[in-house]
């Protein structure tokens, strides 16, 4: 987690948040560093200052379990195993009630965290000559 947006992907991801969460095996300092994170790249995604205030209210919902994220088909559904989601289609189902939450934590979680598609690009392009 040695990057914002990485700690902001796995606050976001319901099923890896809230089972290290109740499991305990997150420690109350690591569990202050992924919120910041997740506000630092708030900040940097939005700079609408009201908007990032809809933002911060709606994750205190997501993070208290509150509203629609209290209910136990959400709950049963962030948890690995059968009828499980991903975490995209997670809040699709389960987040409109924290509509610009459900936005940005969406748009977050769709950023790809691998370099190999350039990678792949790199390596066509050592074959190329200039002469």
């Amino acid at each position: 987690m040695d990057r914002p947006l990485y700690a902001a992907g796995f606050y976001l991801n319901a099923s890896k948040y809230f089972d290290y969460i109740n499991d305990e095996r997150l420690p109350f300092e690591e569990s202050c560093k992924i919120q910041d994170a997740f506000m630092t790249v708030i900040e940097r995604m939005v700079p609408d200052l009201a908007v990032q205030d809809k933002i911060i209210r709606e994750s205190q919902m997501y993070r208290k379990c509150e509203g629609s994220f209290s209910r136990s088909l959400a709950i049963k559904q962030r948890k690995a195993g059968e009828g499980a989601l991903d975490p995209i289609s997670w809040w699709e189902t389960h987040g409109s009630l924290a509509p610009t939450l459900q936005q940005y934590a969406i748009r977050i979680l769709g950023l790809c965290c691998s370099a190999s598609g350039c990678e792949r690009n790199w390596s066509t392009f050592d074959f190329v000559r200039i002469f």
